[in-house]
């Protein structure tokens, strides 16, 4: 075993930037959570010194060619990172059985990525090439920037559900109560809570997607959702590490830190997300959803210690993506069902709990997760 266990999560942050060639590195010197078209999402300019090294030692030729593959480097690193192996809780890193050297446990790892091929959302070719997508800050080409589609009228009461605004793809899927048992399904009260705080976050993320044009003035990267999913889906312990965290850290958590989302991310383990929305239209303290409602929903997935890691690599997985970017739901899917579709899914696969049993709602297995 690594002693101390290596965390997924270190890798993974220093994994994305370093495949994403000398953008993804040099975004390291600037980036920031907070910025929704992030690509490494957190500024380090040591790291970003020491992966420029590591870049600098593959031979030019092959510098050259890796570059103009135009490679979808967020999907790889998902696909890297899937295939290395780790404890079940999905948080620390093992060693392959039988042990055999870091150059054979690499290039088996690779083998077996290039042997499957790309496919996850946002991939152009099964090769993981030709990902030519847009970077940078500025709206894609050809999409009019700052078109609004979605949220009207304006929110003014809470308690009238025509006051409540209408967004979505196109302006018709309206702001669904997630944690209300009549529109999600569920029979299984644990299902049917654990539902309502995932939904939560997944929701009003899809509905920020729909009120610009996909790759329009509202995209967002992968590693940005995922950055925010992570200490959501961690709880209160993963959820305080983004007060101070640091991928310097070898035992780092969630990787980042930042003073102003950390005071989001622990406003949204207590109450509903769309009570801290920038969505046009959507008055702050304006929420269909009910907090208590919200907060049983909480405590029952609390109390599953589930695997979170694992949770929100899931649920990455399964959102529509171009490249790092993700976009709206695909017609007919809304925000709300879409966000359906997914945590069924999951439940379905891995269990209610994400640790791999498939509908089972105990697990001995996670770690890392505090209530």
């Amino acid at each position: 075993m690594l002693n101390p266990p290596a965390r997924v999560s270190l890798v993974r942050w220093h994994l994305l930037p370093y495949l994403g060639g000398d953008f993804g590195i040099q975004s390291l010197r600037t980036d920031s959570v907070s910025d929704s078209n992030c690509t490494a999402c957190t500024t380090d300019a040591g790291a970003a010194d020491g992966l420029a090294q590591l870049r600098a030692t593959v031979p030019l030729p092959q510098r050259v060619r890796y570059d103009a593959a135009s490679v979808c480097y967020m999907q790889l690193t998902d696909a890297l990172v899937g295939g290395i192996p780790k404890d079940p809780s999905g948080v620390f890193l093992v060693p392959r059985r039988p042990p055999t050297s870091p150059f054979s446990q690499s290039l088996a790892l690779l083998h077996g990525v290039f042997a499957r091929g790309c496919d996850l959302e946002g991939c152009a070719a099964a090769d993981f090439s030709r990902c030519h997508e847009p970077s940078g800050t500025a709206a894609a080409p050809g999409v009019p920037a700052g078109e609004q589609v979605g949220c009207s009228p304006a929110a003014s009461n809470a308690s009238d559900p025509q006051s409540l605004p209408v967004c979505g793809v196109g302006g018709g899927a309206p702001w669904v109560d997630v944690c209300d048992g009549k529109d999600h399904g569920f029979a299984d009260a644990t299902e049917a809570s654990v539902f309502c705080y995932f939904a939560s976050f997944l929701q009003k993320m899809l509905l920020e997607l729909t009120v610009s044009p996909p790759l329009g003035q509202n995209r967002k990267t992968e590693q940005h959702v995922r950055a925010h999913l992570t200490p959501y889906l961690g709880g209160n312990g993963t959820t305080a590490a983004t007060a101070t965290d640091s991928m310097d850290d070898a035992n780092c958590t969630v990787c980042w830190s930042s003073a102003v989302c950390s005071v989001h991310q622990v406003m949204w383990v207590d109450t509903p997300c769309c009570y801290d929305t920038d969505l046009p239209g959507w008055g702050e303290g304006v929420c269909p959803e009910n907090t208590l409602a919200f907060r049983r929903g909480r405590d029952a997935y609390f109390a599953l210690r589930a695997c979170y890691a694992n949770l929100a690599s899931y649920v990455m997985e399964a959102l529509p993506k171009v490249g790092k970017w993700l976009v709206p739901p695909r017609r007919p899917d809304t925000p709300y069902t879409l966000t359906a579709k997914i945590v069924k899914g999951i439940f379905l696969r891995y269990g209610v709990d994400g640790c791999g049993g498939g509908k089972t709602t105990t697990n001995g297995n996670a770690t890392d997760l505090s209530s």
